[in-house]
């Protein structure tokens, strides 16, 4: 953290931060540790959640997948899972990018989708192929 972060007091810093989004939260910090205890500290309730999450949330914000943490190519899959995705939306606004690579399935194309195990809670769930939308400005 920076040096004049350290001498605010701790009440005084964490409700600055509570007006930030995850992304501008995930500037100041330098490691998943600090991010994780950053989102720790300012959402105690919502962190009751599993500390892949929060790195999945980590890298994410990078444009990096939520499991492996590889950059995304311009084509990857959306984690539709119903139980995941509730506590992702809430802290994210968006579901968990995952590469295509991570979901050990043929190569999907825009638009399909495929119903597979989850990585994160073992359940059921939908996982749908998207492009990203940078492909469409140009």
């Amino acid at each position: 953290m920076k040096s004049w972060l350290m001498t605010i007091p701790n009440e005084v810093f964490l409700h600055i931060m509570g007006y930030l989004k995850f992304v501008e939260i995930k500037k100041l910090t330098h490691t998943q540790d600090e991010f994780h205890f950053m989102l720790k500290k300012l959402n105690p309730s919502l962190f009751e959640i599993p500390r892949k999450i929060s790195d999945g949330i980590y890298y994410n914000l990078s444009y990096e997948c939520f499991d492996c943490g590889i950059s995304l190519d311009d084509v990857y899959i959306l984690n539709m899972c119903l139980p995941c995705s509730s506590i992702y939306v809430q802290c994210h606004d968006s579901y968990p990018m995952i590469c295509q690579d991570c979901i050990h399935h043929k190569k999907l194309k825009t638009g399909e989708q495929v119903s597979i195990i989850c990585k994160i809670c073992n359940t059921d769930a939908i996982h749908l192929c998207v492009s990203s939308y940078h492909n469409y400005i140009q």
